[in-house]
C-alpha cells in the first residue's frame, strides 16, 4: 500500500469518525473504530474502510459508550473547575490550575492509548481504566509529544482557519502516528502464541487477499457429462 493511499484512508477515516462523533456519546465507539480500522491501514492491510469501520463500532458500541461517559464527565467537570478557578483571586489559584492540567492530560492520554486497546482486545471495564492508565504511564515521553501533535491542528485552526490545508494535513499524520505507536506498544500485551485474524490469508505483492489453490484430487469424482464425453472419445 502506497503512502498516497494510507493517507488517503486515514484522512477518509477521520471524516467518518467526525460524522459518527456528533451526538457526543458515540465518541467513544467511532474513536474505537477508527483506530481498529487505522490500525490494519498501518499493517499494509487494505480493508473496506465504510464496511470495516461500521463492524467495528457496532461491536463496540457498548463497551466503548459506558467507558467514554464517565470519561467525558471527568472533562466535563475539570473544564467547570478550571473556569471557577480562573475567577479566584487566590494565590493557590495557579497550583490549582496545574494541577486539573495535569489530571486532564493524564485523561486524554488514557483516551489515546485506551481506544486502539479497545479495539485490539476484549477486556473487561476495570481492565480497559488500569490497561490505559499503564500504558500512559509507561510511554509518557511520546505520549505527550503526540498529544501535542494531535491537539495542535485544532489550536491552529482557532488561531489561523485560513491555514485549513496544513491543519488537515497534520491531523493524517498525528492519526497515522497514533495508530503505528499502538500497533507497536500493544504488540508488547499480545499472549504467547497470538494469531491476528487478519494474517489468516496470505497477502501477495499489490496487497489483495486470497486463500491458497486447492489442489487437485483424482480420487475426486468427476462430473458425469465430462467422464461421458472421454468414453466416447475411447469408442472412436
Amino acid at each position: 500500500m502506497s503512502t498516497i493511499n494510507r493517507a488517503a484512508d486515514i484522512f477518509a477515516l477521520n471524516v467518518l469518525w467526525l460524522v459518527f462523533s456528533i451526538p457526543i456519546i458515540t465518541m467513544g465507539a467511532a474513536t474505537t473504530a477508527k483506530y481498529a480500522v487505522a490500525m490494519k491501514v498501518v499493517r499494509g492491510k487494505m480493508p473496506e474502510l465504510i464496511k470495516e469501520f461500521w463492524k467495528a463500532f457496532k461491536s463496540n458500541f457498548k463497551q466503548a459508550t459506558l467507558i467514554w461517559l464517565p470519561m467525558l464527565f471527568v472533562i466535563a467537570m475539570i473544564g467547570y473547575e478550571t473556569l471557577f478557578v480562573m475567577g479566584m483571586e487566590d494565590s493557590s489559584a495557579s497550583i490549582i490550575m496545574i494541577i486539573l492540567l495535569i489530571i486532564l492530560v493524564l485523561v486524554l492520554m488514557m483516551l489515546m492509548w485506551g481506544w486502539p486497546m479497545l479495539a485490539r482486545f476484549e477486556m473487561k471495564y476495570l481492565s480497559w481504566y488500569r490497561n490505559a492508565m499503564l500504558i500512559s504511564l509507561l510511554n509518557l515521553p511520546t505520549g505527550i509529544l503526540i498529544f501535542a501533535l494531535s491537539i495542535s491542528p485544532y489550536v491552529l485552526f482557532y488561531f489561523y482557519p485560513e491555514w485549513l490545508v496544513a491543519e488537515l494535513a497534520i491531523t493524517i499524520i498525528s492519526g497515522y502516528i497514533i495508530a503505528a505507536q499502538s500497533v507497536k506498544i500493544l504488540k508488547k500485551f499480545e499472549p504467547e502464541g497470538y494469531v491476528d485474524p487478519d494474517d489468516e490469508f496470505v497477502e501477495d505483492e499489490s496487497h489483495q487477499m486470497y486463500e491458497p489453490e486447492e489442489e487437485y484430487d483424482p480420487n475426486l469424482e468427476e462430473d458425469p457429462e465430462l467422464q461421458m464425453y472421454k468414453e466416447m472419445s475411447k469408442e472412436d
